[in-house]
């Protein structure tokens, strides 16, 4: 009996090392995908980096397990991956862009998409990033989605996203300042945005005198 009690303690050992070796491979990977980013367009992945550290603090604010909210971090950082494929020209253009601009910007989201969707993640990232320019009410994109077909992480990806494109400086316009993108939350929180999450950012700006990030990566 004690020989058993051994060989399974033995078992759940290798197991856990085999679940930490997943995790740090999956880590090391997401770090590399962000760093070939970097070497295309520092602007994005900037953005990016500072995206993910303020969905990983929305997450805690929000109660999240830990490793729930370290995977929130590799979500922000990797959204925009697929903005990889779209000409710098079109990208950081200043001025209006032209439909087909417009169209080709918005096309990121499903490159993204099939960019990771093959990679074997502990967690669904693809599905999540897919997801971040979708709002509750359905007026968002690619697929229109509503309500509770909206995932939970991909909820906190859009809000951070949201705050951070609006307070920090563009490519193509100087910042708009975080006063600004609260009030424009405010305008959409329960409408386009999902109210437990906004009230978590509230919360963290108001009450607990959070600082967006602002570290280039």
């Amino acid at each position: 009996m004690q020989h058993a009690m051994v060989s399974d303690s033995s078992g759940h050992l290798e197991v856990d090392q085999c679940q930490q070796k997943l995790s740090e491979m999956t880590q090391a990977l997401i770090q590399l995908l962000s760093k070939v980013h970097r070497l295309q367009d520092v602007y994005t992945a900037g953005h990016q980096h500072r995206v993910g550290l303020f969905c990983k603090a929305i997450a805690e604010e929000m109660g999240w397990a830990e490793s729930d909210c370290g995977q929130m971090y590799y979500v922000g950082l990797l959204h925009d991956f697929g903005k990889i494929a779209i000409p710098h020209q079109v990208l950081h253009k200043v001025g209006t862009l032209e439909h087909e601009e417009k169209k080709l910007i918005k096309s990121h989201v499903e490159v993204t998409y099939d960019l990771l969707k093959d990679i074997p993640f502990e967690f669904p990232l693809a599905e999540i990033v897919v997801q971040h320019h979708e709002r509750i009410d359905g007026s968002g994109y690619p697929k229109g989605l509503k309500g509770d077909q909206i995932l939970p992480q991909a909820n906190i990806l859009i809000v951070a996203d949201v705050v951070e494109a609006i307070a920090a400086k563009r490519s193509y316009r100087e910042a708009l300042g975080l006063d600004f993108a609260l009030s424009e939350l405010k305008k959409g929180q329960g409408k386009i945005y999902d109210q437990t999450v906004c009230d978590a950012v509230f919360r963290l700006f108001y009450e607990k005198d959070y600082a967006l990030p602002t570290s280039e990566q």
